[in-house]
């Protein structure tokens, strides 16, 4: 599969566009931590490891990005954004109970 980079950020505007109507102001998120699945996530014969996670540690790395423009963002900072994110679309759309 071949994802061009200008359809990524495509879909982040309209990522953006959709957080701006559900979320006008500001997002509480009540839960902290979550489980992840690490490891590699692509090989389905292998066990994959389950890791915890905080959203609260997550959002303070990622806002660091803010506060220091000379931060580089890395990989790392991709997964904190797609917890995130996870986060949210459960307040939306509660998966589980």
């Amino acid at each position: 599969m071949i994802i061009k980079t200008k359809d990524i950020q495509q879909v982040l505007l309209l990522t953006n566009n959709y957080l701006k109507f559900y979320f006008p102001n500001d997002i509480e998120i009540k839960n902290d931590y979550y489980s992840a699945i690490k490891g590699n996530l692509f090989d389905v014969e292998k066990e994959p490891r389950v890791v915890i996670g905080s959203l609260m540690d997550d959002w303070e790395c990622l806002n660091l990005l803010l506060l220091d423009k000379d931060r580089p963002f890395t990989s790392v900072d991709l997964d904190r954004l797609a917890a995130i994110l996870n986060a949210v679309s459960e307040i939306i759309n509660p998966v589980t109970s």
